[in-house]
Order: C-alpha cells, then sequence, then structure tokens
C-alpha cells in the first residue's frame, strides 16, 4: 500500500498576479510567490506576469477554485492558503508538485514594501512619479491617488477623475506590474508632508569651487530633478579645495562657514589660474564657449571627481536671484543621487562674484548689445533683460560672464 499523502501545511503568500478568470490554465489563473519562513512579508517578489522571483522563493498558479468564496485579491497582497505536497507522476521529473487551496486575504497590500517619491508631471487621467530610490519615471493612474475628501480643503469640488495629487507633492506607493501591458506601475497612493523625501545624500563637509559654466538668476527656479540633466543643461564647477582641520567637521550651515572664511577665499588669483586647463580669460578667442559642453559631465562623478554639475534649486536662496556665473568662487556640498549614484554640488553659495570690465560697443533696441573686454579679446552679445537701463554705446560697464542657453557660445549678463 502506498504512504498518505503528506497533510496539507498553512503558509503565507504573496499575490504576484491578480486572478483574471474562473479557470486554472496560464491565462485566466493567479499567481503567488510563497513567504519563505525565514523571511518577512516583504520578501518575495510581487511584480505582477513577466515579474522575476529571487532563488529560493517559490511561485504556484491558482485560481477561483482555490479560493474562499467571493474573496478578490489584487497585487501585493498578503494572503494565507494552505501548501499541499503531492509526489511527482511517474516519468517525470524526482521533485515534488505543490499545490494551493483556501486562499483567504490576511492585509490588503500587506505583501509589498512602500516607496517614496514626488509627482512630477499630471497629464489628463494619469501622472509620473519619480521614485527615492529607484532611477527612471513611474506611471501612475488618478484613480490609485487619495480620494478627494482625503487630502483636504485643496481638494474642494474635485470628483474622482480630478487628480488629487499636483506636480511636486510627495507621496508614498507601492509599486506593481500591470498584468496587461507588462509595465511597472504606482498604486496606492498617500501624500506624505513635505520634506519627507530625500533623493540625494549631501555630505556635512564644504567644499570651495569655481564656476566654469553659470545659470541665470530667478526667483522661482525650475527644478531639474536628474543629475544627467543639471550636467548637461545646468551649471558646472570645479573643485578648487576642501578645508582642512576644524572646518571639515560636520556641524553650522553653509552661511556660518562662508561668512568665517570670507576674507582667506577672496584671495588674488588670476580667472584662468583656478580651473586649470578650463580657460575663464576675457581675452579667449571668439566663438567656443570656455567649457566645450561635449565634454560636460554626465552626474556619475564620484568622490575623486574635481567636476561637479549642479541647478539653481542647489543655489542658496541669498544667492539664487542674481544666479552664478562663470569664475564666481563659491562654497558647496557634494550630494549623491540615491537612485542612481549620480554626484553634483548642493547648498551653493556664492563667495565673490567675479566681475569684469568692459565698454558697450553696440545697442538694439529692445534687444540688447555687445560688450568689449576691458582685457581684449572677442566682443560678447548681451540680452537686454540681463542689463542696467540707460546704457549706451561707450559707456564703461561692468559684467559677469555666461553661456547662452540656446547658442552655447559666451556672453554677458548682469551689465551695470
Amino acid at each position: 500500500t502506498l504512504p498518505p499523502p503528506p497533510r496539507p501545511v498553512i503558509v503565507r503568500a504573496v499575490v504576484q498576479r491578480e486572478l483574471r478568470g474562473g479557470h486554472g490554465a496560464e491565462g485566466y489563473g493567479g499567481r503567488l510567490a510563497i513567504v519563505p519562513e525565514s523571511s518577512a512579508p516583504e520578501a518575495p517578489p510581487a511584480g505582477g506576469a513577466g515579474a522575476q522571483s529571487a532563488p529560493g522563493v517559490e511561485v504556484l498558479h491558482f485560481d477561483g477554485r482555490n479560493c474562499e468564496r467571493g474573496a478578490q485579491f489584487s497585487v501585493g497582497d498578503l494572503v494565507e492558503c494552505e501548501l499541499s505536497t503531492a509526489p511527482a507522476a511517474s516519468g517525470a521529473s524526482p521533485a515534488p508538485q505543490h499545490t494551493v487551496s483556501r486562499v483567504r486575504l490576511v492585509k490588503r497590500g500587506g505583501g509589498l514594501p512602500r516607496e517614496r517619491g514626488m509627482v512630477i508631471s499630471l497629464k489628463d487621467k494619469f501622472g509620473f512619479i519619480r521614485s527615492e530610490v529607484t532611477p527612471g519615471e513611474l506611471f501612475f493612474h488618478f484613480s490609485e491617488a487619495p480620494l478627494p475628501d482625503e487630502t483636504g480643503s485643496r481638494a474642494e469640488g474635485l470628483v474622482r477623475s480630478d487628480p488629487s495629487v499636483r506636480v511636486g507633492d510627495e507621496v508614498s506607493f507601492v509599486r506593481v506590474t500591470d498584468p496587461r501591458s507588462q509595465k511597472e506601475a504606482g498604486t496606492r497612493l498617500a501624500v506624505l508632508p513635505p520634506g519627507t523625501v530625500s533623493f540625494e545624500t549631501v555630505e556635512d563637509v564644504v567644499l570651495r569651487g569655481v564656476v566654469t559654466r553659470g545659470v541665470a538668476g530667478a526667483d522661482r527656479p525650475a527644478r531639474m530633478l536628474l543629475r544627467r540633466d543639471k550636467a548637461q543643461q545646468g551649471g558646472l564647477l570645479r573643485l578648487i579645495s576642501a578645508p582642512e582641520g576644524p572646518d571639515a567637521a560636520p556641524g553650522g550651515g553653509v552661511e556660518a562657514q562662508v561668512a568665517d572664511e570670507a576674507v582667506e577665499v577672496a584671495h588674488a588669483r588670476e580667472p584662468s589660474e583656478a580651473v586649470g586647463d578650463l580657460s575663464l580669460a576675457d581675452g579667449e578667442s571668439g566663438g567656443q564657449s570656455a567649457v566645450d559642453t561635449t565634454s560636460a559631465p554626465s552626474g556619475r562623478g564620484g568622490r575623486g571627481s574635481a567636476t561637479f554639475c549642479f541647478g539653481l534649486d542647489d543655489v542658496e536662496a541669498a544667492s539664487r536671484p542674481a544666479g552664478l556665473y562663470v569664475g564666481d568662487e563659491v562654497m558647496f556640498r557634494r550630494a549623491t543621487d540615491r537612485a542612481t549614484g549620480d554626484v553634483g554640488a548642493a547648498h551653493v553659495v556664492l563667495v565673490t562674484a567675479n566681475w569684469r570690465r568692459g565698454f558697450v560697443t553696440s545697442m538694439r533696441e529692445q534687444e540688447g548689445g555687445t560688450v568689449r573686454p576691458a582685457a581684449g579679446g572677442a566682443t560678447l552679445p548681451f540680452a537686454q533683460v540681463s542689463a542696467a537701463r540707460g546704457l549706451r554705446v561707450g559707456s564703461e560697464v561692468e559684467y559677469r560672464r555666461s553661456t547662452d542657453p540656446r547658442t552655447r557660445r559666451p556672453c554677458a549678463a548682469c551689465v551695470r
């Protein structure tokens, strides 16, 4: 006589693919990832169809006949079920065959960890989130956002199809894989208090640098979230030195260190000497920018990198309206993107502005004009919006050197 089959054991599992029909065929059934006894409920993946399971995690199919009556499950739900073991059929693999039955819900969404991020764009009926720790943009549908009455007074008058979140909102969410599109999406969004999400790790040590590609000023800068975008479109600065001794110790704001070291930092130097091979002198030949954008970093700098990218959102508020320009000396801190590892500059504070002298050589009404550097070299164009009123041809002026964002050629800014 054959020995009796082993008794079923009670196990926990995570719904990896939703039940999509009443039959057990692959096209209709759901899928469970069994939680190992030694692991937390978050251990097995629950990404939906096409998800890759971690080594040692058993994935089993189930259908409506295996579930408690009326039970409905979503991807990421934590469930409990009976796991039965049957010997392999004759001539088949010697591995035992496992099946599940009596699947019941334990906790809605309890099998998936919640991530944090920020809403970065909204479309007609959907939007995109940037995760705090995962690169790329994540799709979400408005139906996964909080109900209008869950977001307070700002949602007054909204209906369920309206976005109850806004661009810039910090949210927590559950990442799943849509079984139809096979693409990841954010679900079960919840709005977090401002300041909860942190995309970068900022070091305490304050560094000193010189700007080699500037950014124009603005009271409210457009936020460029990705370091790789800042490397191509934002500003660049070259490391001069890192404070030693007491200055390297954590604590105190950047502004305080600037005040303590302002006299030391404002040392006499030629602009071209501080940045090595990147000439900042006015007398360079015209045409090509002082910083060739083809050699701009991708943002993937390491600890040994001497060049750091930054955006206007990385500049401290006091220096933001005027902007930062080529040759300006600054203090900053090294920041590393938690999702991509890209490195840049944060908490950038102006120490010494690099003003240059020149003469206005031409003016065009409502457009701007050109400046001839007093030190010699090619004339530099400037826009009307970046110049003081009352300028005339022949006026002696001060200006700061910048780069035209459209042509990527040198220009003058803050002409006065």
